[in-house]
């Protein structure tokens, strides 16, 4: 079988609608060969074939044949783009757009309510704090900048460019194929690499800010962490969390218990510094449960305390515990 035979019979079921068919382009006519020679002579010309076809009806040749896939597969494309475009015109301006819109906005509520905390506790060391949740720029020329998507997801779709909802349109299309590729990569589910996608927190990154009394604001960077005293770096640490937990509760229900749990709580932070994180915690009206081998809490800064001592003896297996109560000036030991 010749290459061409080979060839058509492999790309058959793709080529159904064109009714391929090889055809001889010089039939021998017995009738017509008056001696051998000429008999071979078109004998050997007999293996030269042709495929034709059918398009629209009408029988063509495969160069006929090679232009009309070629136009039927521009408008197919043409058509899945603008379908594309209606899809995420719907989808990103309206339904999924319109929840990403509510989430950043509620996210940057969230974030104001956190500075706002940390800007009204005072220190001793006179060292505040306050975050910057900043939008990314884009990694290519296929993306969007993080400002400029959220500027066209937060406009109103009836008064959207053209370009810009393309421009919407041309970023998620990328993203969702870099998706594609990294869920065959890392052999993720399609459906968490797109969530991973539509995750407008990863659209933003934080940064995070000190400052020292009256000297200008500066990021916290590593270096700048370590250069911190040992106090200094816990309310680094402790007052951003409690910050976030305070800002958390606030958005709950009034009557929500207002809790958090801390394990071996403040080590290595002098007493002045920890006298300040209870003030911080009484100030944020938050309940605590924290253990400690050293800690008692004994600080004029707290109003009251449940405390409860441990005692164990390797001999027995058995934990006693013994109650105590700080009413804000002495502890007194319950019965």
């Amino acid at each position: 079988m010749d290459n061409l035979s080979i060839k058509c019979r492999e790309n058959a079921e793709y080529l159904v609608d064109y009714n391929l068919t090889i055809e001889d382009i010089n039939r021998i006519d017995i009738d017509s060969i008056s001696d051998e020679n000429q008999f071979l002579s078109l004998y050997a010309r007999r293996t030269r074939k042709d495929v034709k076809c059918y398009v629209k009806g009408q029988k063509v040749n495969l160069i006929r044949l090679e232009k009309e896939v070629i136009e039927n597969i521009t408008e197919t494309n043409m058509l899945i783009e603008e379908d594309d475009r209606i899809l995420f015109e719907e989808i990103l301006t309206n339904t999924v757009g319109r929840k990403i819109r509510e989430r950043i906005y509620h996210a940057k509520q969230w974030v104001k309510a956190m500075n706002d905390l940390m800007e009204s506790i005072d220190t001793t060391s006179k060292l505040s704090f306050s975050l910057n949740w900043r939008p990314k720029v884009a990694t290519d020329e296929t993306e969007v900048d993080t400002k400029e998507l959220v500027d066209i997801l937060n406009s109103d779709v009836k008064i959207l460019r053209q370009e810009e909802v393309t421009k919407v349109a041309n970023h998620f299309r990328s993203k969702f194929a870099k998706a594609e590729q990294r869920q065959k990569e890392e052999m993720k589910s399609f459906h968490n690499v797109m969530k991973e996608v539509l995750d407008y927190r990863t659209w933003f990154e934080f940064q995070f800010n000190y400052k020292k009394g009256n000297d200008t604001k500066k990021e916290l960077t590593n270096n700048a962490f370590f250069k911190l005293s040992g106090g200094e770096k816990a309310l680094a640490m402790y007052i951003p969390l409690f910050a976030a937990v305070v800002a958390k509760y606030d958005s709950a229900r009034k009557d929500t218990p207002r809790i958090i749990s801390l394990d071996e709580a403040f080590a290595g932070v002098d007493d002045s510094n920890i006298r300040d994180m209870f003030r911080i915690l009484t100030k944020l009206d938050l309940e605590y449960i924290i253990n400690s081998q050293v800690l008692w809490g004994e600080y004029d800064t707290i109003p009251s305390l449940a405390i409860n001592e441990l005692i164990s003896d390797p001999k027995i297996k058995v934990v006693s515990v013994i109650r105590y109560l700080w009413n804000g000036h002495v502890r007194e030991l319950l019965n």
